[in-house]
């Protein structure tokens, strides 16, 4: 690594607040590289901070976890980093996600379970299952998803 792109990420990994770099230590290794990932774990050991496990971090730190990761432990290690991805509907036509009202809602984070489908009209093809976080505010950002770890595509039809 150059000496200025080190110095880069230093000043990055000092700028983050503590609960940013315990997300990235914790549960985002593998998307950085090594020489990056052992300058944050050198910002962790400066501040005092330990290297914790996920399920660590959410005893101690529930809602700073909550905050930084969206989802509680049980429903993060219950599903894949995968996310929703784009839901392309153009006049009733693509893929959207289909959610029955209560089905299996998380008592912490309020994640549900639905079903990304493609339709036309309505849902014709499942093509996985999400745990799912809607936004309930006036100006509604898209879902936040995260897909079950027995979630496989499939094409069969979604009919009676």
């Amino acid at each position: 690594m150059e000496p200025e792109e080190q110095r880069r990420l230093e000043a990055h990994f000092q700028g983050l607040s503590d609960g940013e770099l315990r997300r990235i230590t914790t549960l985002e290794r593998e998307q950085y590289r090594d020489d990056a990932f052992g300058i944050a774990m050198d910002e962790l050991a400066r501040r005092h901070l330990p290297v914790l496990r996920p399920e660590e971090y959410w005893a101690r730190f529930r809602e700073e976890w909550l905050a930084q990761v969206g989802f509680c432990y049980q429903c993060w290690a219950t599903t894949t980093d995968e996310s929703l991805g784009a839901r392309l509907s153009q006049k009733l036509i693509g893929t959207r996600v289909v959610a029955q009202v209560g089905q299996d809602p998380c008592p912490f984070c309020q994640s549900v379970v639905a079903t990304k489908c493609f339709c036309i009209v309505i849902p014709i093809v499942r093509q996985a299952r999400y745990r799912v976080l809607f936004d309930r505010s006036l100006f509604a950002n898209p879902p936040k998803g995260r897909r079950l770890r027995e979630s496989r595509p499939t094409s069969e039809s979604v009919g009676p």
